[in-house]
This record gives C-alpha cells, sequence and structure tokens, in this order.
C-alpha cells in the first residue's frame, strides 16, 4: 500500500502522534521535553499533533506493540484517529530491525505515515523502505553496544564492591562515600536495626532462641519466624523499600520464602553476589581473579555460623511433613547385625509400647532378630555416645564449596568476542579510539590467562566449633536434632539378639559404629588446645 508523504503545500491535515521513548529516565540528552520540543518544531503546516505516545523508562527493544504508551495507538481501537506516528530518530520508534520491519507492515496495511525528524526516508519506495531498514540495525547495534558496555560498567562496579541500585539486602542501607580525589560512590552500609532482626532470625533458625517460651532444639521452620516476626511487628523487605522511598509501610507480611530468601543470601557474610538463576532466585559468589571473594558490606554472620546455618536449612528441606506418627529416632542408624536389614520403629498408636523391629521380619529370609526395646535401645545408643564424646567440646562438620572458575572463563570468553565483534562492525566509538580499544582488549586476555593459570578446588569438610560439649548438646536436643547429628558422622548401631536353644529371644547386644569418630575426637581437642 503506497504511504502518502505530507508536503508543505498540501491542503489535507495530517494527524500525527508524537511517538517519545526513554530507556532512562534521567537522561537529560533526550528528555522527553526535548523530545516534544524537536518534533513540533519540524512539523509541516498542514501536520498536527492529535496525541502523544509517551513511554519513559522503557527500552527500545520492546516491540511497539506491547510499549504501555505507544501501544494503544498500534492497536485495533486507537485512543483518536490518526493518519501516522512522528518521533526524533528510528531508535525512538524502535531499537530492534525486526520490530522496526514489523511496525513498517503495519504502517502499509493500515496506510500510516512513519516519520523520523533527523532520519530522513521515503517509504513510499523501497529504496525509501531499504534505507530506513539500514538505519534500524545500525539502530540495533548500537543498542547492543550500549547494553555490552552497561554490563561492563556494573560488573567493574560489582567487582570493586559498590552498590548498583535497587533495594538491595534488607539489612544494609546505601551511602556514598569518597572514593578518590573529587570521585565518590555508593556503598552499602549495615543498618543496626535490621541487622538485630536478621540476628533474630538466625538464633530461631539454629533453635537458639524460643517462641512464646517454646524451644526447638532443631531450629523453627521459615514459615513459624515469619509469623514471629509480623507478631513483633518487625517491618518486612517491601515495606522497608517504601520507607525508604519515603512512602508509608503497608504493614506487608513476612513470609516463608522471604525469610528462606534472606537466610540463603551470601551478602550475609558480607560478599558480594550476581543472580545466577533468576527462576530458582539462585544467587553466587563475584570473585576477584585470585578466588577471594569481593566484600560488599560487614558481615552479620561468622563462618561458622553461615556454614551451620546452611546445614540447618538442607537438613529442614528434607524432613518429612509432620503427622500423628513420629519419625523413627534411629532412622538409617539401627541394623540387625545378623542379616543387615534396618531396624524398622514399631510406634503402634493404641499402646505405649514402643519397639525395634528387624526389616526382614515380613520377608521370606527373615532372620531371627526379633524385637527391642525402643526405650531400652536408644538409652544404649545415648550411653554409648556419652561415654565416647559427651565431655568433649562439640565440634560439627560442615562442607565448605570449592572453588570453580569455568563460569569466570566463560564470561571472560564472551567479553572478548563482544569487545572484537564491536570493533569489526565499527561500533567502537570511544575516546580513546584504537588505544583505549587495544587497552580494553589487553586487559581481558590478561584476566582469562591469570584465570586459567589457577587451579579448581574441590568441595571440603571442615570442623566448626560450636560452644558447647557434645553432653550438653546431646542434653538440650530431641530425637530428630539427634539423629542428625548421628547421620552427619555416619554412625551405625548394630543390635544382635541370637535365640537360644529352645528358640525363646535371647538377651540384646548392640555395637555402634562411628567411622569418623577419630577425626571428630581430633577436632575437637584442637578447639580445645587452641581454646587454652
Amino acid at each position: 500500500m503506497h504511504n502518502p508523504t505530507p508536503t508543505d503545500t498540501g491542503s489535507e491535515i495530517i494527524r500525527l502522534v508524537g511517538v517519545i521513548r526513554l530507556s532512562r529516565a534521567n537522561d537529560k540528552s533526550t528528555a522527553p521535553e526535548r523530545q516534544r520540543a524537536e518534533i513540533e518544531a519540524a512539523l509541516a503546516r498542514n501536520e498536527v499533533i492529535v496525541g502523544w505516545a509517551e513511554d519513559v523508562g522503557v527500552s527500545g527493544s520492546l516491540a511497539p506493540a506491547k510499549r504501555p504508551g505507544l501501544g494503544p495507538w498500534l492497536s485495533d481501537s486507537p485512543p483518536k484517529e490518526f493518519d501516522g506516528l512522528i518521533a526524533i530518530k528510528i531508535d525512538r520508534l524502535s531499537r530492534r530491525s525486526i520490530h522496526f520491519h514489523e511496525l513498517v507492515e503495519w504502517a502499509d496495511k493500515n496506510g500510516k505515515i512513519l516519520k523520523a525528524v533527523k532520519d530522513q526516508f521515503d517509504l513510499s519506495t523501497w529504496v525509501g523502505k531499504l534505507i530506513a531498514m539500514i538505519i534500524a540495525i545500525f539502530a540495533e547495534g548500537e543498542l547492543e553496544s550500549i547494553r555490552e558496555r552497561v554490563l561492563a560498567s556494573r560488573k567493574t562496579l560489582r567487582e570493586n564492591g559498590r552498590f548498583l541500585g535497587g533495594p538491595g539486602p534488607y539489612w544494609c542501607d546505601s551511602e556514598v562515600r569518597q572514593i578518590g580525589e573529587g570521585k565518590k560512590g555508593t556503598f552499602l552500609a549495615l543498618n543496626k536495626e535490621r541487622v538485630k532482626i536478621v540476628r533474630e532470625m538466625i538464633d530461631l533458625a539454629l533453635g537458639r532462641l524460643p517462641i512464646n517460651g517454646v524451644w526447638a532444639p532443631g531450629g523453627w521452620s521459615y514459615e513459624k519466624i515469619a509469623e514471629y516476626l509480623t507478631e513483633k511487628g518487625y517491618p518486612s523487605p517491601s515495606d522497608v523499600v517504601r520507607i525508604k522511598q519515603g512512602k508509608e509501610p503497608k504493614g506487608t507480611k513476612w513470609n516463608g520464602v522471604t525469610v528462606w530468601t534472606i537466610l540463603t543470601n551470601e551478602t550475609l557474610r558480607g560478599y558480594t553476589t550476581m543472580l545466577a538463576d533468576a527462576k530458582r532466585k539462585l544467587y553466587k559468589v563475584v570473585r576477584h581473579p585470585d578466588g577471594t571473594p569481593v566484600m560488599r558490606c560487614e558481615p552479620v554472620v561468622t563462618d561458622a555460623e553461615w556454614f551451620l546455618l546452611q546445614e540447618r536449612i538442607t537438613r529442614g528441606s528434607k524432613r518429612a511433613p509432620n503427622g500423628k506418627r513420629k519419625p523413627s529416632p534411629l532412622r538409617e542408624i539401627s541394623y540387625c547385625a545378623l542379616c543387615g536389614a534396618a531396624y524398622r520403629h514399631n510406634n503402634p498408636s493404641t499402646r505405649n509400647v514402643r519397639t525395634y523391629i528387624c526389616g526382614s521380619v515380613k520377608s521370606k529370609t527373615k532372620c531371627r532378630g526379633m524385637s527391642v526395646d525402643a526405650n531400652w535401645l536408644e538409652a544404649q545408643v545415648e550411653e554409648s555416645i556419652l561415654d565416647m564424646v559427651g565431655d568433649r567440646k562439640r565440634v560439627s562438620p560442615v562442607k565448605v564449596p570449592g572453588v570453580d572458575y569455568s563460569e569466570d572463563l566463560a564470561r571472560l570468553e564472551e567479553a572478548i568476542s563482544s569487545v572484537r565483534r564491536e570493533k569489526d562492525l565499527g561500533l567502537y566509538n570511544y575516546p580513546g579510539g584504537e588505544d583505549e580499544y587495544m587497552e580494553r582488549l589487553g586487559n581481558l586476555v590478561a584476566d582469562r590467562q591469570k584465570l586459567s593459570s589457577m587451579a579448581t578446588t574441590e568441595d571440603r569438610i571442615e570442623y566448626v566449633e560450636m560452644g558447647e560439649t557434645f553432653a550438653e548438646y546431646w542434653k538440650r536436643s530431641d530425637w530428630p536434632e539427634r539423629n542428625f547429628f548421628l547421620t552427619s558422622v555416619k554412625a551405625r548401631i548394630e543390635v544382635t539378639r541370637v535365640p537360644d536353644e529352645l528358640g525363646n529371644p535371647g538377651i540384646p547386644a548392640t555395637q555402634i559404629v562411628i567411622p569418623d569418630l577419630e577425626t571428630l575426637i581430633k577436632a575437637s581437642e584442637q578447639v580445645t588446645a587452641l581454646a587454652e
């Protein structure tokens, strides 16, 4: 369909919609007022503005039809009748060549005019359309160049521990600091009041604090902690954001997901993190080329507390839902010495007698291990454990993640390719020219060589001192907590009960094996020696 081109001599009034777009509201060079003024100054005598499609804070990569300001004008029921669109440049219409092509097709189909004040083209000819598409392709290239420079800038700021903006961690505020001669930067600083709230959350998760006088040795659930925080009237993260913006808080309730997000955020350790998986809300630590974490703020937890907290969180996620039947206190720990089958916890609801029964009792190859009294077996386990390590300082094994540089190397390779591609396309127009290009490329290559020469480290187990003896821990813990301790040290309780010659059940006997017992005792002795 032919696209009419308005002329100053024509008598017909051409009704146009002024298109304004701005990616960032603080960009003065292309401010809405300036765009509006340039559009109005460029109008021919027979052209009038009948409406404005204004999109502030909207990326040029978003399809025109999906933009809140422009989209309604492209629909089948526009706000007003009009004859075409006018913007100061093509990139205000779109920075994606495919989106611009769709806009051209829409104009052809609906008999509309497309005008750009600074980009002269005539869509009534195929040459004009070709020129417009070439301009749109360059606009798309500029978008990619801008995006890469922004990513590079954010990476540099992140690696220097600078705050990139946004809500930030719940327990922090942003503050501007002097970073050099005449230079300032934004960093994170701890908010004392909210740090106290986070510390309370940690103590609740570790079972160090009661709720309404009730203790949970294994730690409280996320949902219970959230209820507690709401009852105490502590501001939720969304309310803190509103307060920072000078708005009234809404009294939003805490929820378990928010508690989990805070307690698993390594910024608690003072580290800089970046989003690694948006869908699962997983973050990764940003590290210097030597592998050390980039510090973002002061830590809220010690390393020992962090590892213990993650251990509790991991264990909590594997717990079976609560029900009427209590879980076996010696689950995955007690076994029959005669046939090797695991002992099953028999806890009938009709009587108070609890027993452990050999798992082969219902099989064709059942042994004659029979059953043992649950209270007796659990007492035997308690006595043995306290004899072994009761008076020693308690240490807990925790997994310390290793360091892997493969993802960092992949990002460097991508950055190197991006810089080279930018240069090949003629889009590298920094003030420093060729020298700046070579310097930037050289720095990236040097970083790649440094990372390539560094060895990765495997996950390792370390023992963390817990500030109490094993006997004190055992006394204050319930059986689910004790079970977790026993499984963490790979304890195995073997029960023997050999029937006599007449087939009557014999006297039961137990043997407890802890493969890591020597390591556990040695770690405890080292902690004691350091304390002295």
